[in-house]
């Protein structure tokens, strides 16, 4: 079985086989629209080449390795900032899905070979253009998209908030839901603390990596 591992804000991600994905900031096609003042998700996948993911991660756990508390402003609040950071992420990485698309549609070589790949029916997306082709045809279908906000909180923040890691996430779905009346989709939060398997084929662990703060 083939697995996709990646860190990212001190913790390892590995997807398993049923799943194609790209670390957002890290691919080209984001560094170089980056400066455009647009900022992605932090991974962008395709699950069972029928399932669009974009998934935001945000760890705000106190880091064993380090003596300094977490920037805990994004959570502080009603409604909590970290919302409309999670939505505004949501939106640019649609519009950076539809740049890209645009970008290689203005290829030849992407025409001809998306005409020879579907006529020899070819699913597999092991080439960049593939994997680009099905994210923008997939963010076109409203039930092909699902937008993720992995959330993991330090229990001193949550003592000090007086609330627990349940009721704090019931809390922000609240505000999601009266933001996402004015949208088209639904996005929702897990966190391995409250959510086992929550996504399929996918695993989250604690990293021993030594960066520092959050994404």
């Amino acid at each position: 079985m083939r697995y996709q591992i990646f860190e990212e804000s001190d913790l390892i991600f590995t997807f398993n086989d049923d799943w194609v994905v790209k670390k957002y900031d890290n691919h080209a096609y984001f560094k170089t629209l980056a400066g455009y003042g647009l900022k992605g998700v932090d991974f962008v996948g395709v699950y069972q080449m029928n399932q669009l993911f974009l998934i935001e991660v945000k760890n705000y756990r106190q880091r064993t390795y380090s003596p300094v508390l977490p920037d805990w402003s994004d959570l502080e609040g009603v409604p909590a900032p970290l919302i409309h950071i999670f939505l505004e992420k949501i939106e640019d990485s649609l519009k950076l899905i539809r740049v890209v698309y645009r970008f290689l549609e203005r290829k030849w070589w992407f025409i001809i070979l998306r005409k020879l790949n579907n006529f020899i029916r070819r699913t597999r997306l092991n080439k960049d253009w593939k994997f680009w082709d099905k994210v923008y045809q997939l963010s076109c279908t409203q039930d092909n998209l699902n937008y993720v906000l992995l959330l993991e909180l330090d229990s001193k923040f949550l003592k000090e908030s007086k609330i627990n890691e349940v009721n704090f996430k019931k809390q922000l779905n609240i505000t999601l839901e009266k933001e996402i009346d004015k949208m088209e989709y639904s996005p929702f939060i897990i966190s391995k603390a409250t959510d086992i398997n929550a996504l399929p084929g996918l695993k989250v662990e604690f990293s021993n990596s030594k960066k520092t703060g959050t994404e």
